[in-house]
């Protein structure tokens, strides 16, 4: 439900309530109070929510499917990242996984600068970075991202050695957050084995 509607129709609708309240109590020849700011500003809002939504609606499959990729995209990386800040530390080796896992996975160059900025963000607002994402709505993820998501987050787990509790739960939220608990073992499973492949594969200059 688009966020504009719910608290914009919200606000209008308690407005409303108000001054009907208040007009009934009058009804005896009283005074009583038509609260125009609530009713205009709700339904300015509610308004507002309901173009976006008309708009989202008369977006072609392919405007749907590239918005679907990007925050996709967007949602492996944080997830990543996200992960790496549980121990409330970054080493080398988890900068580097994501490095590579990201040109991998969605064709990211991303450098340490913007490891270290989003890193700095995520320590801030926790568990909210996920808040934006779902099967729906204007950040709608598709499954198979939501899979590599937790993929990749147990691949920075394992890659300093020490998969610890603080990044298993937060594999778990991810996980829980796309509905995948019952795969969750599956892919961390997989995403050792990857990490595992990548180590073999990569030279210890780029890991260190």
């Amino acid at each position: 439900m688009n966020r504009n509607i719910v608290i914009g129709g919200g606000i209008a609708t308690v407005g409303i309530i108000i001054t009907l309240a208040t007009y009934s109590n009058a009804s005896a020849g009283g005074s009583y109070v038509v609260t125009w700011g609530a009713i205009v500003f709700g339904g300015v809002q509610f308004l507002v929510g309901v173009g976006e939504a008309i708009a989202r609606s008369l977006r072609s499959p392919e405007k749907k499917q590239e918005d679907e990729a990007v925050a996709g995209s967007r949602l492996i990386l944080q997830s990543m990242i996200y992960t790496a800040a549980a121990d409330g530390e970054l080493s080398e080796g988890e900068v580097a996984v994501i490095q590579i896992v990201a040109r991998a996975s969605i064709g990211a160059e991303i450098d340490r600068k913007f490891v270290d900025e989003n890193y700095a963000a995520i320590a801030r607002t926790g568990d909210k970075v996920l808040d934006e994402y779902g099967f729906g709505g204007a950040n709608r993820v598709a499954a198979d991202d939501a899979r590599i998501a937790v993929r990749a987050s147990a691949m920075v787990a394992f890659a300093d050695g020490d998969f610890d509790n603080a990044e298993m739960q937060r594999i778990q939220k991810i996980a829980s957050k796309f509905g995948l608990d019952g795969e969750l073992e599956t892919l961390i499973g997989q995403g050792r084995q990857q990490i595992e492949k990548l180590l073999q594969a990569v030279p210890e200059s780029e890991l260190a």
